[in-house]
């Protein structure tokens, strides 16, 4: 096994040991694959998280009932299936100052009544004019 890569229920697995000596081959000098930005900087993906409270999605189940509940007169409601869902935050992307420059960040609204975002101003100046076509040489 050069690498350590085992098969165990059908998907790829890389012990530990073997991923840093992997590491070290590809980047006997830098920082690897782990140290780099790559893996430690969030924003180089675009997941379904809030950039300022870090609200993500969530696991759940949606829950399907047949019959007439108790109280409007039947035997009761019974569950007839339950499946696998996902919640997700209500992300919105907004024009905010971040670090001193305005950039688009996307956060939940929740974030935004609260008040953490800090909303770019209003462009103020206008484009300047566009000039007069010149007129068209060669016919009278």
């Amino acid at each position: 096994m050069r690498y350590g890569l085992l098969r165990t229920s059908g998907r790829p697995h890389f012990p530990c040991e073997a991923l840093k000596n992997l590491e070290k081959e590809l980047a006997p000098g830098g920082a690897g694959l782990i140290g780099s930005a790559f893996f430690n900087n969030k924003s180089n993906f675009m997941s379904r998280v809030c950039e300022l409270t870090g609200k993500g999605s969530m696991k759940g189940s949606h829950i399907w009932r047949s019959g007439k509940a108790k109280k409007k007169g039947g035997i009761g409601t019974h569950i007839t299936a339950i499946t696998k869902r996902k919640f997700f935050p209500n992300l919105q992307r907004v024009k905010a100052v971040v670090d001193g420059e305005v950039r688009y960040i996307r956060v939940t609204a929740n974030a935004i009544k609260q008040g953490l975002v800090t909303k770019a101003p209003k462009r103020t100046w206008t484009k300047p004019a566009a000039k007069a076509p010149a007129p068209a040489k060669g016919k009278s």
